[in-house]
């Protein structure tokens, strides 16, 4: 059985476990109202109801209204690069009228996943464990796919302007 959590980390670097029910009305903490967040959803294993190992890691750039509302959350970015791009090769993707930018993945700063793993280490050692390995392989994963999306862009316009 799997479970996910996730966390708000500020631009104050202070990190706050929300509510699922919150997570699941697009709302946060009042206290993050009227800024910009990282939210962190973390995917682990479950074991006796517990979390046991950690599956995946997902990370979204977010804006906070002064109801503490989210009002735009970045995962909508893969979603617009994956529409974009994924069904289709250079070729299909210069008869287009206009070439879109891929949008580049959202990346953490080193202060944000160091927070990230000081509270993990001291509430959830057993996600601790692995959090570090899959938080960059997953960076690792997404810069990848960005910079294939990229050359495919490239490729498309030089085929363009021929």
């Amino acid at each position: 059985m799997a479970g996910y959590m996730v966390f708000h980390i500020s631009n104050n670097n202070e990190i706050l476990k929300v509510p699922q029910d919150y997570y699941n009305n697009s709302m946060t903490v009042e206290k993050f109202a009227n800024t910009s967040i990282l939210e962190v959803v973390l995917f682990y294993d479950l074991l006796d109801r517990k979390p046991e190992k950690l599956i995946n890691i997902e990370l979204n750039r977010c804006h906070i209204t002064s109801e503490s509302k989210i009002i735009d959350r970045n995962d909508s970015n893969a979603m617009k690069n994956f529409c974009n791009y994924s069904f289709c090769d250079a070729e299909q993707l210069a008869l287009r009228d206009e070439i879109p930018v891929p949008r580049a993945p959202v990346a953490p700063t080193g202060k944000e996943k160091q927070l990230l793993y000081n509270l993990l280490k001291a509430k959830y050692p057993k996600l601790w464990e692995d959090c570090s390995y899959i938080t960059e392989h997953r960076l690792k994963q997404l810069n990848e796919i960005y910079e294939g999306y990229k050359s495919l862009v490239k490729e498309a316009y030089m085929k363009k302007i021929k």
